[in-house]
């Protein structure tokens, strides 16, 4: 509490300081308080009144057009022009009603009856109407960020042939015609007013911004942004000067007459550098009032930051705290994670040591069924037993190789090691093979596949051999997760650029939600047919991979009360001289007849 207090006191020395001397130096944007209306009204209550009839003059100008014209922050009207309007009345004895509009409002206004209108050139004027002298000419001028004047032709802004900048401007008439001529094919950006403009390019919204240059260096001065200057060419002229009533031909002569007196006596160049300047070097009583001000301003700011230091190292434990807390909670995260993986891993072992062990196993039986025969020196060994016992050793045996070679395969592709062996062949021709193949090595009558192509003939760069690998690994599936007999239909079409082979069947499908699961690596059906029918885990990771391998796509596709798996398979129409290049030398020895005896052995071996 007493440190507060101190801190209270020292604030309260300095504002007592500062009170008199701010209230006469620092004019603030948009909130003038020594304006001359309020110089007016001090004289008037200094000074006894005397009756006089006053004529109204009315005027209509701009609201936001500072610093000529504009409300303040008080809600008064202010600004250059507000100044001469209201010097003006009283030394000519009007009284004078302001009525300050936005742009769009204006627009408007100047079939109403007025005396005197300020438009600063935004709004175009009637032909009748009449212009005094002009109390203030703005130059405009390009503000640009100098540390992109290499990277940025800001010299080209205006050519014909630069068109790959954007400029900031307030919106005006006049503006607007003069930039329309300049024939440029820079964007052009309207804003209502020039702090818009400023503000936009801060946001990098354009490049640069079209300023007055007496204006923008005040803004920017303000805004302690050094960095944005304005180019040396001055690219237009804007003349700021009252528009009076046609009818009024008297009052027109002697509001000029008022400008040119202002001009002559030096009064207008003063007004003019009172609103439209920079800060003035500060005098040698001024720095040292400052150095005693920047005096008690460090004390105060000392004595808060003694009260504020308890407080903020008891903000610091309470973050650092929460910090270690969340740091504690992504560290059981992540240990929940790698006891997840590692119980994942166990579980994948276990079945793959089961997946080999059933079919040894298997072939085990079968053998020494076979041997107990040749031991006892029986003849009369049935010939359906010996086809039967030798059936299941050699189906196991392939079961075995097929598991074998996924593993392998697997562990080549993950290491990106895996190339193919791609020709040139007619995909219509190699699906009606493959489809052969796979009726004569499963019973016709428990399995219905049929291939619809839209052509006759689609000449492809594949690899068949894994594509023969990548839907037999689908049919597989089908088989094997199916409560009925298995129904099957490819569907084979192409546009300028893709093969796309749609696989439909009827099985139970693999659950929206867990589709994304089905195709990582190991990755097993967590239902009844899965058990039963086993499997590594191996297929939809290995169909994935491979079709990636083409440069394609397999992806499922669900649909509203979906029946069964649709899978869709893309490849593209041609693949690029650099992947043509790729060849294993598979097809010098492929045999699509024991290719398919492999790949299905584990259905021959479920159904014996």
């Amino acid at each position: 509490m007493r440190i507060l207090t101190r801190f209270l006191i020292f604030l309260i020395i300095f504002a007592t300081i500062n009170s008199e001397r701010s209230w006469a130096d620092s004019i603030l944007k948009k909130d003038v308080l020594n304006t001359a209306a309020a110089q007016s009204l001090s004289q008037t209550a200094s000074e006894p009144s005397e009756p006089s009839v006053l004529k109204p003059l009315k005027v209509v100008g701009l609201s936001d057009d500072y610093p000529i014209m504009f409300i303040n922050r008080n809600g008064l009207p202010d600004g250059l022009a507000v100044d001469l309007l209201r010097l003006f009345s009283e030394a000519a004895g009007y009284e004078l009603i302001l009525d300050l509009v936005t742009y769009d409002q204006l627009e408007v206004m100047f079939e109403q009856d007025y005396d005197i209108y300020y438009s600063s050139g935004r709004v175009k004027a009637p032909d009748y109407a009449r212009s005094t002298t002009p109390f203030y000419i703005r130059n405009y001028k390009l503000f640009v960020d100098q540390n992109l004047m290499d990277s940025k032709k800001y010299q080209d802004l205006f050519r014909e042939d630069s068109g790959r900048l954007s400029i900031g401007y307030r919106s005006s008439d006049t503006l607007a015609r003069y930039l329309s001529n300049m024939a440029t094919n820079n964007a052009l950006i309207a804003l209502p007013n020039h702090d818009a403009a400023l503000d936009g390019l801060l946001a990098d919204q354009f490049d640069a911004v079209l300023l007055p240059s007496d204006l923008g260096k005040l803004l920017f001065n303000e805004r302690q942004l050094s960095q944005f200057q304005p180019l040396e060419a001055t690219l237009f002229l804007e003349e700021n000067s009252f528009i009076v009533n046609p009818n009024h031909i008297l009052l027109q002569f002697e509001l000029n007459n008022f400008l040119q007196n202002q001009k002559k006596s030096g009064d207008l160049q003063a007004n003019i550098e009172k609103w439209i300047s920079l800060p003035a070097a500060r005098s040698e009583e001024q720095d040292v009032l400052s150095l005693f001000n920047y005096f008690f301003l460090i004390s105060a700011a000392a004595t808060f930051a003694f009260s504020y230091r308890s407080y903020h190292l008891e903000r610091n434990v309470e973050k650092q705290a929460a910090e270690l807390n969340q740091l504690n909670h992504a560290n059981e995260e992540l240990w929940t994670a790698l006891i997840d993986e590692e119980r994942y891993k166990n579980e994948y072992y276990i079945s793959l040591s089961h997946e080999l062990r059933t079919p040894i196993s298997l072939i085990l039986n079968a053998v020494n069924a076979v041997e107990r025969s040749a031991l006892v020196k029986s003849r009369d060994l049935p010939d359906d037993k010996f086809v039967k016992y030798t059936s299941i050793a050699k189906n196991n045996s392939m079961r075995l190789l097929r598991v074998i070679n996924n593993l392998i395969d697997a562990n080549q592709l993950e290491n990106k090691d895996y190339t193919l062996d791609l020709k040139r062949v007619d995909l219509v021709f190699e699906l009606g093979e493959l489809i052969k193949w796979v009726t004569e090595v499963l019973d016709p009558i428990e399995l219905e596949i049929h291939l619809d192509a839209h052509l006759k003939t689609l000449e492809a760069t594949i690899d068949p051999y894994e594509l023969d690998r990548i839907l037999l690994n689908l049919i597989s599936n089908s088989i094997k997760f199916n409560t009925g007999k298995p129904k099957i239909l490819l569907v084979l079409f192409c546009d300028d650029e893709t093969i796309v082979l749609d696989y439909v069947d009827n099985s139970i499908g693999i659950p929206k939600a867990s589709v994304q699961n089905a195709f990582l690596k190991y990755h097993q059906m967590n239902s009844e047919f899965a058990k039963k029918s086993e499997g590594a885990g191996f297929g939809l990771y290995l169909s994935k991979q491979l079709i990636e391998l083409h440069r394609g796509t397999l992806s499922p596709i669900y649909a509203a009360q979906q029946v069964g798996m649709h899978y869709r398979l893309q490849i593209p129409l041609k693949l690029s001289d650099d992947h043509n290049k790729l060849s294993s030398g598979k097809s010098l020895f492929y045999d699509r007849g024991r290719l398919v005896r492999l790949e299905l052995s584990e259905i021959k071996t479920f159904n014996n």
